[in-house]
């Protein structure tokens, strides 16, 4: 039986040093590297997942954009055509919790299609932690967000796999119940106007 294949963009913000770039390596090539340079405008990574269950193989198509304030502005045209969108933070770094409202805003005027998630990382630091588990999840129910995960990219564990799995399936039913069938490419997608 051959799997049909999907492409989605996924697209993860947040502040400088959060660990998107962490993230990305680990989920696509299951690589974690210590004292990483601030990503300089834009990289990508491909994963294919496959999904036998929904017959159907998954490519993920993640982009990881600068943190750094003078990037920012690149933010607006990678928005463009993202199917997923993670905002992450540092549960070590209030102030990139904080940030949290500055990245949403404008995601909710302008990606009303696309899934977006709130993604706490680096909770291996227990002893360092000054986010909660509640307080982010109360941060994701005030503005709406309904997908929120806990993720360590430096730990070998699954959650970062299950993460991205778990939100390709989400992606997936909806595809499936909105279309009435499937379409190669996603029209759940952010559109800037």
């Amino acid at each position: 039986m051959s799997l049909v294949r999907v492409w989605n963009k996924v697209l993860l913000m947040g502040d400088e040093n959060v660990g998107k770039t962490s993230i990305m390596l680990r989920f696509s090539e299951d690589e974690f590297f210590e004292g990483l340079i601030p990503t300089i405008g834009i990289d990508f990574k491909n994963k294919v997942v496959q999904f036998p269950q929904h017959s159907m193989e998954m490519v993920y198509r993640v982009w990881d954009t600068a943190g750094l304030p003078q990037f920012r502005s690149l933010l607006s045209s990678s928005l463009l055509g993202s199917n997923l969108i993670l905002i992450v933070f540092d549960v070590t770094n209030r102030r990139s919790f904080e940030s949290v409202r500055n990245f949403h805003y404008p995601l909710a005027q302008t990606c009303t299609n696309a899934i977006i998630a709130l993604v706490a990382n680096k909770i291996d630091l227990t002893t360092s932690r000054v986010v909660s588990t509640l307080e982010a999840q109360d941060l994701a129910s005030e503005l709406g967000i309904a997908h929120y995960f806990e993720v360590s990219a430096k730990e070998n564990d699954t959650r970062i796999q299950q993460m991205f799995e778990n939100l390709g399936v989400v992606l997936w039913i909806i595809r499936r119940a909105s279309e009435g069938g499937f379409q190669q490419e996603s029209k759940r997608v952010c559109a800037i106007t």
